[in-house]
């Protein structure tokens, strides 16, 4: 009787498999996802350290990024304004002022982002306020459309 049982059980449990539907076939191909690009106007903010006008390696980062996500979108302007507190004078601003907008204005070129002269100006805060917030680089790139072939 104990073997009839076990028989009767694995009959029963075997029957749901044996009566299952047959699964479809796995897809061969890799799926992949298009992404939607869209070209729209990018702000970055970039820092300086006290008194210089070298970019950091982490401000070098973020203009890659922007590179990467703008690939392919067509940069109608460039806007850089030069926020400066780390100089004695109003003469010394604007000299820092403009190395960084030319540092800057470099790293955007050797990027692809920049193949015109861009719309630069220099703000000057007061001295003795040196925050990194202000001394930096404020960068606008306009991006429209896909860029022409």
């Amino acid at each position: 009787m104990f073997k009839s049982m076990i028989t009767m059980a694995m009959i029963s449990a075997a029957t749901p498999i044996a009566s299952a539907s047959v699964l479809p076939n796995p897809v061969s191909e890799g799926y992949s996802q298009t992404e939607t690009q869209t070209c729209e106007p990018v702000t970055m903010r970039l820092y300086f350290q006290n008194g210089d006008a070298v970019l950091s390696t982490s401000a070098h980062r973020v203009i890659k990024e922007m590179s990467v996500q703008l690939e392919g979108c067509r940069i109608a302007d460039v806007d850089l304004v030069a926020t400066v507190s780390d100089a004695r004078s109003a003469e010394d601003a604007a000299e820092l002022g403009r190395d960084r907008l030319a540092m800057v204005a470099s790293v955007l070129r050797d990027e692809g982002l920049l193949t015109r002269i861009a719309t630069g100006r220099i703000e000057h805060s007061a001295p003795g306020q040196s925050l990194p917030m202000t001394r930096r680089v404020d960068v606008t790139l306009s991006a429209t459309g896909r860029a022409l072939s």
